[in-house]
């Protein structure tokens, strides 16, 4: 009689990627206080202990969910717009990539939202060191983007009054547009995008033209 083969698991990386989906739902739907480890634990179709072996505490997957999101969408502008291109192209590239972040996925951009701001409960559960390189890679987005706009002005394509205000409203542009998009509609989270690209273009675009004379 043939022996029965051992029942293979599934690869590390995909438990927890399936751990950190169900988690970013939960704490998107009910909050982070309100979700259980055991409430992730039945979403994904294991035992709480079994959770636990990935995740120790519900702290520390709270920390891998945020950090997780923010390098998610921290990769997607950075790659938005192939060198060289103009400061327009390289703006339409980021925002474009900010906004279907968001379409794309909306518990994950919930979560990136909250952590942008750094005043939710879940900011402040996490602790001191987490903190800071959850702060760092938000750094690092608005650096991107305050690059962009820098180089655009450097180059006679922008007229800006306030980076820091322009670069705050360009973020803020599109981060309401999960609570009204609905797939299926309409319009498609890549016309959406497009639109939210252009209106942010515009917002800084000087008028005329680049002025050759700011070079």
């Amino acid at each position: 009689m043939p022996r029965a083969l051992p029942l293979r698991r599934p690869p590390r990386e995909t438990v927890v990627a399936g751990i950190l989906d169900a988690a970013v739902t939960l704490f998107a739907e009910r909050g982070y206080e309100a979700t259980t480890m055991q409430d992730v634990a039945a979403r994904v179709g294991m035992t709480a202990p079994a959770l636990y072996y990935y995740f120790d505490s519900k702290q520390a997957l709270l920390f891998e969910v945020i950090e997780s999101n923010l390098i998610r969408v921290l990769a997607r502008v950075e790659r938005a717009a192939p060198a060289p291109t103009t400061a327009s192209e390289d703006l339409t590239g980021f925002v474009r990539e900010h906004v279907r972040f968001q379409l794309e996925s909306v518990a994950g951009a919930r979560i990136y939202n909250a952590m942008f701001l750094g005043t939710s409960a879940m900011f402040a559960a996490l602790t001191p060191n987490q903190r800071a390189k959850v702060t760092a890679l938000q750094q690092r987005f608005r650096g991107r983007l305050d690059a962009i706009l820098g180089r655009g002005v450097a180059t006679g394509e922008f007229r800006i009054d306030d980076r820091v205000v322009t670069a705050m409203g360009i973020i803020a542009l599109g981060e309401f547009s999960p609570a009204w998009f609905r797939a299926g509609g309409a319009l498609s989270a890549d016309t959406v995008a497009g639109q939210y690209a252009a209106l942010a273009v515009r917002m800084v675009a000087r008028k005329g033209g680049p002025d050759r004379r700011s070079r």
